[in-house]
């Protein structure tokens, strides 16, 4: 039979007809950060249906949080192959990457191959994600960035202990104080905040610099003050910073603040916001669901996203806040951009990726709202690929199961938020990155216990930035206000 067949093809191939043979489709490796949820394999092998006719089959590597930062600065520095990865610039920012050479230049992909990506995000936020002549990440354009700086209340226990709500971080202190004298739960509801790198927009402490007279500015790269007129300061030398850790440093003596703070992780955050035990969080995130099972007669309007001083507005701090990168190390640079447009090339596609299976993990009771079978993670039909990380607002639902005010606040643009002058200027940090990765080295260990209130700032910091100064602080600061008076240059 192995003799015909061979005969059979020689045959072809003397008349000039070669059989086609099917091209295996190639992997994308897209990593992120979290656990796979329970329903992975049966809604990525959907996915990957669907994608056989773009050539190409999806796998996710999920890391879990607590070591998200080290791992992924680890494969990238040893060269480990995958081919996409999630980028939160409030944690470290893509210029980051690129100036330590992990990214690839995949702007001729996306011209090639990004037809849905150009038509779904913004002009002006695609170019936020070039470097010089090249393009280094896909942005997330899946929220209204002037919701940075916004407080979220727990209402439903304020009016349980009668307090009314604050209006300036003063009395939020003596509110919380008073609530947790008489708080009757298990758990303390505690200033929601993580441990780890310091980063002022992941601790979010945006939410007091309204109260302050230099507002609006905004810090980059976790070392810069960028004022809207342009000047360029060192962050940890201004009056501002110091405000800051002076009231956190005052709601951790108060017993305000969890005193393991330190090391306390963003999955242990998280699950405290989700499940309502906090009375005040600086930041926004809605699972009123979640927070349902916690407090059983809490409605829709028992949690509210506020500011204080909302007549001064707010800034949006970047042009987007997530993407999603292709390493320089990928093997699939082509298949990883042909994923993200396929994603947002229809509804059907990026339902399906986000949230599932309709009729089983969702159901879409009216235009534009989704509601989710279920949020418990052990559900073996759980499934959930969180829209911050790639999600897109010419496509996403919102919830019917969420906070009102939670969803105005994300979801919708807002008349009195203005754009930081710095929001699509990204350092490129190659010629200094000896002095820039020492002085990031040095967050951790000598300014976030003083961010985190643990350290008073008076005794610790003259040494802490000493280290800093040692470490390259102020050439770091020469060198962008250097690339950012360029870049305003470049808009004249």
């Amino acid at each position: 039979m192995k003799r015909i067949l061979s005969l059979a093809l020689a045959a072809m191939l003397l008349l000039g007809i070669v059989p086609a043979l099917a091209e295996a489709p190639s992997t994308v490796l897209y990593v992120v950060p979290g656990s796979a949820p329970a329903a992975y394999d049966t809604v990525i092998g959907l996915v990957n249906e669907k994608l056989a006719a773009e050539g190409i089959q999806l796998q996710v590597q999920y890391i879990p949080w607590d070591v998200w930062d080290q791992k992924i600065n680890l494969m990238l520095s040893t060269g480990e192959a995958f081919d996409l990865f999630h980028v939160m610039q409030d944690r470290v920012s893509y210029a980051t990457y690129y100036s330590r050479g992990g990214l690839m230049d995949i702007s001729r992909y996306i011209e090639e191959y990004g037809q849905a990506i150009t038509a779904t995000i913004p002009q002006n936020v695609m170019e936020a994600a070039c470097i010089g002549e090249g393009c280094y990440i896909v942005p997330a354009n899946w929220i209204e960035l002037g919701v940075e700086g916004t407080l979220q209340t727990n209402k439903y226990l304020l009016d349980k202990y009668g307090k009314d709500l604050p209006a300036t971080p003063a009395e939020m202190l003596n509110t919380l104080e008073e609530i947790i004298s008489e708080y009757d739960g298990a758990e303390t509801p505690y200033l929601t905040f993580r441990g780890g790198t310091y980063d002022p927009t992941s601790l979010h402490s945006t939410v007091l610099h309204s109260t302050y007279d230099s507002f609006p500015f905004t810090v980059k790269e976790s070392l810069i003050k960028v004022g809207q007129d342009g000047t360029i300061s060192s962050w940890f030398e201004s009056e501002e910073f110091k405000k800051d850790c002076d009231f956190m440093h005052e709601a951790y003596t108060r017993g305000l603040i969890d005193p393991d703070v330190l090391s306390i992780t963003q999955e242990q955050i998280s699950d405290l916001i989700q499940r309502g035990i906090y009375v005040f969080s600086f930041g926004c995130s809605d699972y009123y669901t979640v927070t349902k099972r916690e407090f059983p007669d809490i409605d829709k309007d028992g949690v509210i996203a506020h500011r204080f001083n909302p007549e001064k507005g707010s800034v949006r701090p970047w042009a987007f806040k997530n993407g999603n990168a292709v390493p320089s190390t990928s093997k699939n640079p082509e298949g990883a951009v042909r994923f993200l447009n396929w994603l947002y090339s229809s509804q059907d596609n990026y339902d399906l990726f986000f949230y599932g299976i309709e009729g089983v993990n969702y159901t879409i009771p009216e235009e534009g709202k989704i509601a989710k079978a279920s949020l418990e993670s052990s559900d073996p039909n759980y499934w959930s690929f969180s829209e911050w990380m790639a999600g897109n607002m010419a496509l996403e639902r919102t919830s019917t199961e969420a906070f009102t005010s939670l969803i105005e606040a994300q979801y919708t643009i807002s008349e009195n938020a203005q754009n930081s002058i710095a929001g699509g200027f990204f350092f490129d940090a190659t010629d200094v990155q000896a002095e820039y990765s020492n002085v990031l080295t040095e967050l951790a260990a000598v300014i976030s216990p003083i961010a985190l209130g643990v350290q008073e700032y008076d005794a610790n910091f003259p040494a802490a930035l000493e280290r800093l100064k040692a470490a390259g602080l102020d050439t770091v600061i020469e060198a962008y206000r250097t690339q950012f008076a360029a870049y305003q240059d470049s808009l004249k």
